[in-house]
């Protein structure tokens, strides 16, 4: 991280605690349904705080500590992998983080915030997105799933190659932008750690002429970090894989 931002700590901290008063509007039901099991308690959250996987009313604070200190992103890297989640970098504007967990902004001193749904980082920083508690789930079941349809689409809706007789679920339909050079045989250079991540927080992108396409909504709310892990080690694994492109528009 650069910084550029930190010759005003008092700033940043403003920032902070404005984004966290803003914060309780983005604690929807869309936000926290998902929360963060009980691992997190005994880790980060203060003892008084409250189960931090419950809704908050609309007048509680979401925010359940707060520690300053500096920080390197390793040090969250490696709480935020106890606590079964993933990080995710937020690169100048506060209010930007997914669901529950904890955000770092590396002012000087550093502010770590602990919090119980989304639109609480501060600028420049890193979060922790703590995912559902694993509920089993193995790869195979997740990449099969029907899922209701007011949420993200199941994977074999997109992924799977149907016909008139429906889904074959040994296909792992590998969409591919205009010009990529990936390919059924090398797609596997990307590892299946970020693989993974891709899961998580969803895929966009954009076209050549600047259109924007929504490639895959995200699934931390809807799985655990172990089940989305498992999911992805069966479709490099177990699938046979089929490249499809993405259409762009007509010259």
């Amino acid at each position: 991280m650069t910084d550029d931002s930190h010759a005003f700590p008092s700033l940043g901290l403003l920032t902070a605690a404005l984004a966290g008063l803003t914060g309780l509007a983005a604690c929807d039901s869309d936000t926290h349904s998902h929360g963060v099991d009980a691992r997190v308690d005994a880790a980060v959250v203060d003892v008084d705080a409250g189960p931090i996987d419950a809704a908050p009313a609309p007048d509680a604070n979401p925010i359940t500590s707060e520690v300053k200190g500096n920080r390197t992103f390793a040090d969250v890297e490696a709480e935020c992998d106890t606590l079964h989640g993933y990080t995710q970098v937020t690169a100048a504007c506060s209010g930007n983080n997914s669901c529950a967990g904890f955000s770092y902004g590396d002012w000087d001193p550093g502010l770590t915030t602990y919090h119980t749904c989304a639109g609480l980082n501060g600028c420049n920083g890193i979060s922790c997105v703590v995912l559902p508690a694993d509920s089993g789930k193995t790869g195979q079941q997740i990449y099969e799933e029907d899922l209701p349809e007011t949420g993200p689409r199941s994977c074999i809706n997109c992924h799977a190659e149907w016909s008139a007789t429906g889904p074959d679920m040994t296909k792992f339909k590998l969409w591919l932008p205009p010009g990529s050079t990936r390919t059924a045989t090398n797609w596997l250079d990307t590892t299946a750690k970020t693989q993974a991540r891709i899961v998580a927080f969803g895929s966009t992108g954009r076209l050549a002429d600047g259109s924007a396409f929504a490639h895959m909504r995200a699934y931390h709310k809807l799985y655990s970090r172990a089940e989305i892990e498992r999911a992805v080690d069966y479709v490099r694994t177990q699938l046979t894989v089929v490249p499809a492109t993405i259409k762009e528009r007509d010259p």
